[in-house]
């Protein structure tokens, strides 16, 4: 069994290293006055929003932001119309102050003041991810002496752990959980008055945190009143979370550019989500390499070029069909605000957050045209853009300015070989990009045309594009081995003490060193982390970390590094053990605090006892290789 000493020990270094003890808590500003919609955030992304309705149900759009309605486990009580007549102008700011929720039980029956609303139910939080909460609280009524509505206030308070909560909406634990600090006093009124006079409607507050952990993460919410006789249950109006993490948006990173020859160019990697066939005058869904290319039209691309192989022939009457035509934007170049006529994919096919996708596109025009206007001297560049894009009619983008661009492809030219006909073997030119959706923006490819005389008028054309969802990577894999390669790391095994390929750095009791490796998948949300090759009977520490290091730790290396975790304390027998286990409640995400098919990637190692004296002195634990996964 391992000593409690070699335990305090290594959780000592741990924690000095950064690992994880406290879990999220709201750190709360000022209290505002409530006044208007426009005091309703749109800061960063919104995870949730609700409005708290009493007798009827409602879901309110504020400032862009949608309010739908809700009723906290226990809160059944609450005032309807509690604007008392006042109004902001705002029919749907209205909607949102007008009506509260409360827990079931007054402020004296409850035992510890506060009442409870579970937060990490309510949507998805990235461990590491910062966020904002904006909560309101209004009630203009006056009432009657001494329990005068308007002269309530209310504290919010936040707190993680496990809380026992009931059908009356209070937590009767609050000793056992951590509790976080107290936003200032939030007044029912604050200028007591009501009416069509009235210019503020109660009171806001917004508080941040970061989640660190996956612990349940409550908000708490406690009433008082001038005249303590008055009975008074802690209330809330509504509420909404934004994730304030810097947002990386969808952008398409491109390959290099290749001659269009055949029908076998059809990317078959992955799983197809759409192909799509651009067409001029005739609607044709051909068939090529096994893929069904729809027929299709974007938005506002109405012109276009027919019979553009102009006799040229690859032999596969489905890979011609598929070059013979394209689509062009309504507006040419020259008048084209922007230069980029623009396509929108996520609306073309289910893009999953955390997914890699491939985007292959096509142009051909093999026509000779005359003179400067010479058609197969025709160049289109791609691009891509997230972002609400403004597009009309015509199929340009107007607010390029305001969305965020990906980079340039290479150049694809009309006909590279600037031949046609019978003996013609070069159809054009096409192009692979790649992305992972990394949120639910708009996505958009973007393409550009342009010609070697710069006063040809040119419009974007396009013949045809699919998109594929790429496989995800394996389940996880192996780095950091103490085997004295130094593959992925530049520090050696501290005293030499290498052991077998793959494995850690040696240990007192197996020259081969111990092993980290995993069983089932990321994707199913059941990987097990199962270490090999120590101590018989000692303790090991799973570990998460959220980058990559490269030090020296114990008889070992540690290349798990950033935001530390400490997943779980277990007992090897014979050497062994794992986690999750089968006296495990968890999963590893949800013991990591990452979400599945998110795309984020942890680090996992084992750090276990190996105490022997006089074995690379003068540390007392040594370290498995390490396992990446990406979620």
């Amino acid at each position: 069994m391992s000593s409690p000493r070699f335990l305090t020990a290594l959780g000592t270094a741990l924690f000095a290293l950064g690992v994880q003890a406290h879990a999220d808590l709201i750190t709360w500003g000022s209290v505002q006055n409530a006044t208007s919609p426009t005091e309703v955030s749109t800061s960063g992304v919104l995870v949730t929003a609700r409005n708290l309705w009493n007798t009827t149900s409602a879901s309110p759009t504020v400032n862009g932001v949608t309010f739908s309605a809700f009723g906290p486990t226990g809160w059944t009580q609450g005032g309807n119309l509690v604007l008392d007549g006042g109004t902001s102008g705002d029919a749907n700011y209205d909607t949102l102050m007008n009506t509260s929720r409360a827990t079931s039980e007054a402020t004296l029956t409850n035992p510890t003041g506060w009442g409870g609303i579970r937060l990490d139910t309510l949507g998805s939080f990235a461990l590491g991810g910062t966020y904002e909460i904006q909560v309101w609280f209004c009630d203009d009524r006056p009432g009657t002496a001494p329990n005068t509505f308007n002269d309530r206030v209310m504290t919010r308070s936040s707190a993680t752990g496990a809380a026992t909560i009931g059908t009356d909406g209070i937590v009767s634990n609050l000793g056992t959980l951590t509790v976080g600090t107290a936003s200032g006093a939030m007044d029912a009124d604050p200028n007591n008055t009501s009416g069509v006079t009235d210019t503020v409607f109660g009171s806001y507050v917004i508080g941040t945190f970061t989640r660190t952990s996956s612990d349940q993460l409550w908000l708490l919410c406690q009433g008082t009143h001038p005249d303590p006789l008055a009975t008074l249950r802690p209330h809330i109006n509504a509420f909404q979370i934004r994730d304030l993490s810097p947002q990386t948006p969808d952008v398409i990173t491109w390959g290099t550019v290749q001659d269009a020859t055949g029908p076998t160019e059809v990317s078959l990697n992955g799983t197809l989500i759409t192909a799509k066939n651009c067409w001029n005058t005739t609607s044709a869904s051909p068939t090529v390499n096994g893929v069904l290319f729809s027929a299709f039209s974007p938005t506002g691309w109405g012109n276009g070029g027919n019979n553009v192989l102009n006799g040229s022939t690859s032999g596969d009457a489905g890979y011609d069909t598929l070059m013979n035509t394209s689509r062009g934007t309504s507006e040419a170049t020259l008048t084209n605000p922007t230069g980029w006529g623009g396509i929108r994919l996520d609306s073309l096919g289910a893009l999953t957050i955390g997914r890699t996708y491939e985007v292959q596109v096509w142009f051909c025009d093999d026509r000779p045209g005359t003179g400067t206007a010479a058609i197969n001297d025709r160049v289109m560049v791609f691009s891509s853009a997230s972002g609400p894009a403004s597009i009309g009619s015509t199929g340009i983008v107007s607010n390029l300015g305001s969305l965020t661009q990906g980079p340039l492809s290479g150049p694809l030219e009309a006909d590279p070989n600037n031949a046609s006909g019978a003996g013609d073997t070069v159809f054009g030119q096409w192009v692979i990009g790649t992305f992972t959706r990394t949120g639910t923006t708009q996505l958009w490819l973007l393409e550009q045309g342009s010609h070697p005389n710069l006063a040809n008028t040119l419009r974007p054309h396009i013949n045809a594009f699919q998109i594929r969802e790429l496989p995800p990577p394996p389940p996880s894999t192996p780095f950091c081995f103490g085997d004295g390669t130094l593959a992925d790391h530049t520090t050696p095994c501290p005293c030499a003490n290498n052991g077998n390929s793959g494995n850690g750095c040696a240990n007192s009791v197996n020259a081969a060193g111990a092993n980290l490796a995993t069983t089932g998948a990321a994707a199913t949300d059941d990987l097990v982390l199962v270490g090999s090759g120590m101590p018989l009977t000692v303790s090991c520490i799973y570990l998460q970390g959220t980058v990559m290091d490269d030090v020296v730790f114990g008889d070992g290396v540690r290349c798990t590094g950033g935001t530390l975790l400490r997943l779980r304390t277990k007992t090897n027998v014979g050497g062994a053990s794992s986690f999750p286990d089968s006296v495990e409640t968890v999963t590893l995400s949800q013991r990591g605090g990452v979400t599945v098919g998110s795309g984020v990637t942890r680090y996992y190692q084992t750090y276990y006892r190996n105490s022997a004296a006089l074995f690379c002195p003068p540390e007392t634990f040594n370290v498995t290789n390490g396992q990446v996964v990406i979620w």
